[in-house]
């Protein structure tokens, strides 16, 4: 850890599609797998704004790659659920009140965003996971947003889980690429396992 390994792959992957713009290869993009949400936000908030310093002083424009990341399900908020929540606990109302004022301002819907202080348990009554049926129906769906922005994203990270689920022809919200990054590659496994095994 601390070696600089998520830099040794963002670096050259920003040049790659800075190289591609310029070649006229306009749909050029690149998936990172990494197994946490943890480090999807590092790479985000502390290691990307070290790669757009660095691509600044040798002449690079980092401003042109547009970089995601793509989450699962379970970690957007559901409108159409929320609609229709009703909470059953003290700690299910906090989650309601804490999401009510979330839902007042520009947000993108990914529970990141906000605190739950220990509540995010409680978050799966109004999130996205098992709202299969109103998917896409509802305006300005959350999920919906983020899965259309996934795919004008020139870096899309995601985690494990949705990179092998997602590549499936069938679901389409993996975009197409040229290039798949898996950091974190030992879990790969045991992610693949849980998604297509089965316990007897």
């Amino acid at each position: 850890p601390g070696t600089g390994k998520t830099l040794s792959y963002l670096i050259p992957a920003a040049k790659y599609i800075l190289d591609s713009k310029r070649s006229g290869k306009k749909d050029s993009r690149i998936i990172i797998s990494t197994n946490s949400i943890s480090l999807q936000n590092q790479i985000i908030k502390k290691d990307w704004p070290i790669v757009c310093s660095v691509l600044e002083k040798v002449g690079l424009k980092p401003e042109e790659i547009d970089i995601r990341v793509l989450k699962g399900r379970s970690n957007y908020l559901c409108r159409s659920k929320w609609q229709e929540f009703i909470p059953r606990n003290i700690n299910e109302l906090r989650v309601g009140a804490k999401s009510a004022i979330w839902l007042s301002e520009e947000n993108s819907g990914d529970r990141s965003e906000i605190n739950f202080k220990g509540l995010e348990k409680y978050f799966y009554r109004i999130s996205a996971q098992g709202s299969n049926q109103c998917i896409y129906n509802y305006p300005d769906c959350f999920l919906k947003n983020a899965r259309n922005a996934a795919q004008e994203s020139d870096i899309l990270i995601v985690n494990h889980s949705l990179a092998i689920t997602g590549m499936d022809a069938e679901k389409d919200f993996i975009p197409s690429h040229d290039v798949l990054i898996i950091d974190e590659g030992h879990h790969l496994e045991d992610v693949a396992t849980s998604i297509f095994g089965f316990n007897i």
